[in-house]
């Protein structure tokens, strides 16, 4: 369940930095998007971290675990 949790924000963080792309791309940045952006990114970092500290289990990389 842990990793289903972790997995799952680090899904919305993805989703939120791949919306700031499609708002790049349309040339419509505004700043709802680039919130969605720093939002995203923050999401993402703590996302990692959790991860490989509850999980034990690295998403990026090999533990050494």
């Amino acid at each position: 369940m842990r990793r289903f949790f972790w997995s799952f924000i680090t899904a919305i963080s993805g989703f939120l930095v791949g919306m700031f792309i499609l708002d790049m791309i349309n040339g419509s940045l505004s700043r709802v998007s680039i919130t969605n952006l720093v939002i995203g990114i923050i999401m993402m970092l703590i996302s990692i971290w959790g991860y490989k500290k509850y999980v034990g289990k690295g998403l990026l990389f090999k533990s050494n675990e």
